[in-house]
């Protein structure tokens, strides 16, 4: 049936457009072209230079066959508007790979939360620090005591109610007494006092870790260094990361433009097809099936389009969350089609040294690794014996040095002293040996890692290697189908070729387009994802 309508329509076109001829003359052809033909195949005049024009050729014959009434028209070939490579047209102000790539990591919870981190690593460093420096103590204090009575043995002593020398004196009796040297009598009373009722207390204590000095100081401030080292290079990989994720989000959304713009030109051409069929249908030069099978492709090809325009608006809301701008219509801004120069790969066993060297993953893991072994030693001296300096300085009411002596008085005292707390020696070492199990686990961990990136610098490497050569095979394909296209304008316009034929040309030369755009943009991710996997700078690479 294929053939019959193409037969058909060939001779229609032969019957119905002379007349048509005879009252407009032909026109230039819009043609489809793709960056790498318009490149490298000749453009139209140069191609008339290289070769007699067709145009020219048949107006010369037309010319000769008009005196023999059996005229061959010109006709003019179908208008052909390049929806594909006006998407990829670069805007002023339009979005490029390091403007996304700069408003992701200064808009990222992720890195914010990383430094977050390493605030809160640096901090520790000062916590151990501080711990270790003399502990002085201030303390300032109030108590009421309850009424007490301090009665020292059972006997009395001979009290005065004035000061000096206890005399006697005879009574008209005869009797002698004993009194004060103001002449009163003088009197046996119990041997007690009563205590303070109220106490108050002004006192200062230092206690200076002599043994820590020795024995904890100096590893405790290491591990808590290598610990906001690992913290500084974990906020490096997550920018990295965001980086490279917001680089490969701006090209996944470029690519998503060239999906919209040649599935919006398929339905076109589509639609154009089914229109041939049903004026063919309608004189009865085709079936229904062929009508019904059109009618579906339409159908199959806007569903396609639909599956395009969401895939778009998914990658620009991709946009909008990892850039934090408000919802808006993107435009682009970079070239991605723009011819670059091949980079020359290293062998993959070079690539994997130096993800080795430069991954802040596994530098961040190994200052983590170097911490716990610190912390370890540190956990396990604690079985030892410790010796603390001590010196304590009082000013109370009543003072207990001078026993119940009313009265602000002062004290002090300063010390050595040496403890040994048995039950650290099993706790001390449990901890030990946890500290030791974690660090095996995460040095396992590493080990992990470590293959992991290896196989992400394969895979990136093979990537690469493939993306190369598919952006060659998409080159080559667009300069053979723009060829191909040419040809069957040419043919077209001599009424040689029907507008099927035509169509099915214009569509391997869009779809070649498409081929040829996502070579550029894949190569572009390749790129990125293998700097991302040995760990170069992606903001000073040339991606």
């Amino acid at each position: 049936m294929r053939t019959q309508f193409i037969t058909w329509f060939s001779s229609f076109a032969c019957i119905t457009l002379p007349t048509l001829a005879w009252a407009q003359s032909a026109r230039p052809v819009a043609e489809v072209r793709s960056p790498a033909a318009s490149a490298q195949s000749p453009a139209p005049a140069e191609r008339a230079a290289a070769k007699p024009s067709a145009s020219s050729g048949n107006e010369a014959k037309g010319a000769t066959l008009a005196a023999s009434d059996t005229f061959v028209p010109m006709r003019e070939a179908p208008k052909a508007t390049n929806q594909v490579l006006a998407a990829f047209t670069v805007q002023p102000g339009g979005l490029t790979a390091n403007e996304v790539a700069l408003r992701a990591v200064a808009t990222s919870d992720t890195i914010a939360a990383k430094n977050a981190e390493l605030k809160a690593a640096a901090q520790a460093v000062d916590t151990t620090r501080f711990q270790f420096l003399p502990r002085l103590g201030l303390k300032a204090s109030y108590a009421r005591l309850s009424p007490a009575t301090v009665q020292l043995g059972s006997g009395y002593v001979v009290a005065s109610a004035t000061e000096g020398p206890v005399l006697t004196r005879t009574l008209p009796n005869g009797a002698t007494i004993a009194v004060d040297s103001q002449g009163n009598p003088v009197g046996a009373v119990p041997l007690q006092f009563e205590l303070p009722k109220d106490y108050y207390s002004l006192s200062a204590s230092l206690g200076v870790p002599l043994s820590d000095y020795v024995l904890r100081l100096s590893d405790s401030i290491d591990a808590a260094k290598q610990n906001r080292e690992a913290s500084e290079l974990n906020v490096k990989a997550e920018r990295q990361k965001v980086e490279a994720d917001a680089r490969i989000a701006f090209f996944n959304w470029a690519l998503s433009l060239g999906q919209v713009a040649v599935t919006e030109k398929s339905l076109e051409r589509v639609n154009a097809r089914l229109n041939d069929v049903q004026s063919a249908h309608s004189m009865g030069a085709a079936t229904k099936a062929d009508v019904l099978r059109l009618e579906a492709l339409v159908a199959s090809t806007e569903s396609g389009l639909v599956s395009s325009q969401s895939f778009k608006q998914l990658a620009e809301q991709h946009l909008i969350v990892i850039m934090d701008a408000p919802r808006q219509e993107f435009v682009i801004g970079e070239d991605v089609l723009a011819e670059r120069a091949p980079v020359p790969l290293k062998s993959l066993d070079k690539l994997v040294q130096q993800a080795t060297a430069n991954r802040y993953e596994l530098k961040a893991l190994d200052k983590v690794v170097d911490s716990l072994r610190l912390a370890e030693a540190v956990t396990r001296k604690g079985q030892l014996p410790r010796i603390d300096g001590f010196a304590d300085y009082t000013y109370a009411n009543p003072n207990q040095r001078y026993l119940v002596e009313p009265g602000w008085r002062r004290s002090w005292d300063i010390g050595v002293a040496a403890t040994w707390n048995v039950h650290e020696v099993f706790t001390a070492g449990s901890s030990g040996s946890e500290l030791a199990a974690k660090r095996k686990a995460l040095e396992a961990n590493r080990a992990a890692l470590a293959k992991g990136i290896r196989m992400e610098v394969a895979g990136a490497y093979t990537d690469a290697r493939r993306s190369a050569a598919a952006l060659e095979s998409a080159k080559r394909g667009a300069i053979a189908a723009q060829a191909a296209y040419d040809s069957e304008v040419e043919l077209f316009k001599l009424g040689q070729a029907t507008a099927t034929v035509l169509i099915d040309a214009e569509s391997e030369l869009v779809n070649s387009l498409l081929m040829l755009i996502s070579a550029h943009v894949n190569i572009r991710v390749a790129e990125t994802k293998l700097a991302s996997a040995i760990g170069s700078d992606l903001h000073s690479a040339n991606l």
